[in-house]
């Protein structure tokens, strides 16, 4: 029987089409590279949002358009005149966290349509594009020199608190708009935080193995020590982890947001000044901390994520050195017992 060429091209396209979702498809599963004896195990409590991904609506009169306006000015939120106009990247973590949670937003208030979907996925894409892929893994990227009064990162930089931001943003998007490839790109960017490194390799890297067996989530990785170690990063890294838990149930993945929780626990501490506001990191000059009040809330998310006794008295002696700080945020950790 002879085909028509409409018919012979729609075959062909089925076929091409297959063959490129086979080729980026992606398997679930981080590598195990937790030694589980050294760290705590946790009892996860499921439910929470710490990043507010969820319920969460856009600004008032916001709605999906197709205009031929770049992406910005069509989202919910811009990307921040920092980055445009001085860094020159059109794009950051934690701006497209406020986007996915006002699409998904948006979603659940109005429902979805061509649009809004088409939008989500435009927005998808445009993430990628500011990622690298390496080793099975992909990572988030930086493409401007970054200057700190304690170091400088050469353009390419990478982040762990790039990839939690966008490792927990992608299952949000996966879960209100049901892209399996969004799903796949927050395994990618779980896997970053396996390859374990340090400085002085060729390799990126973004987590590395403390002498006590926790893991460290590098926000800035610098090429020599002393590293930055800083918290906040280090803990948007374990949000991240912690959706992807909460949606896959994956046991390696447990094990390593066990160990991202446990060198929390276990150096939380060098980052307090009695009666003074918090380190941001631990790399010289001891810059305090620009946005303290998060710290006493994290370690209060920490103690409902894990209902460890250890957090909340964390929380507490944070809370304790900074009064006018903890008045800004709402704690909500009771432990009984």
């Amino acid at each position: 029987m002879r085909m028509n060429r409409h018919f012979r091209s729609l075959i062909v396209s089925g076929i091409v089409l297959s063959l490129l979702a086979s080729a980026c498809s992606v398997t679930p599963g981080v590598p195990d590279v937790v030694d589980e004896t050294r760290v705590n195990s946790y009892q996860i409590e499921s439910g929470l949002d710490p990043m507010e991904l969820f319920d969460r609506p856009p600004p008032e009169g916001w709605a999906p358009v197709m205009s031929e306006e770049r992406l910005g000015l069509r989202l919910p939120y811009d990307w921040p005149d920092r980055y445009r106009l001085v860094f020159g990247q059109f794009f950051n973590p934690w701006t497209y966290r406020q986007n996915v949670g006002a699409l998904c937003g948006y979603a659940t208030t109005h429902g979805r349509g061509e649009t809004l979907d088409s939008l989500a996925d435009e927005l998808f894409d445009h993430m990628l594009a500011h990622t690298v892929r390496d080793r099975g893994a992909r990572f988030v990227t930086y493409s401007f020199e970054y200057w700190r009064e304690e170091g400088t990162l050469a353009p390419g930089w990478t982040s762990a608190f790039g990839n939690g931001a966008v490792m927990a943003s992608n299952i949000a998007l996966y879960k209100c708009f049901g892209e399996q490839r969004y799903l796949d790109v927050a395994w990618q960017l779980a896997r970053a935080l396996t390859l374990l490194g340090g400085p002085g390799g060729d390799d990126r890297w973004i987590a590395t193995e403390l002498e006590d067996g926790s893991i460290w989530f590098e926000e800035y990785p610098y090429d020599d020590p002393p590293q930055a170690r800083v918290l906040n990063g280090h803990i948007f890294a374990v949000y991240g982890l912690y959706y992807l838990y909460q949606h896959t149930g994956d046991e390696d993945v447990l094990a390593l947001l066990n160990a991202g929780i446990t060198a929390i626990e276990r150096h939380a501490h060098l980052y307090r000044r009695p009666g003074q506001v918090n380190l941001y990191d631990l790399r010289p000059p001891d810059l305090s901390d620009y946005g303290p009040a998060r710290t006493i809330f994290q370690q209060d998310v920490l103690c409902r994520m894990t209902g460890d006794p250890a957090f909340l008295e964390l929380r507490d002696e944070f809370a304790a050195d900074m009064p006018e700080e903890a008045a800004r945020v709402t704690l909500s950790c009771e432990l009984s017992g």
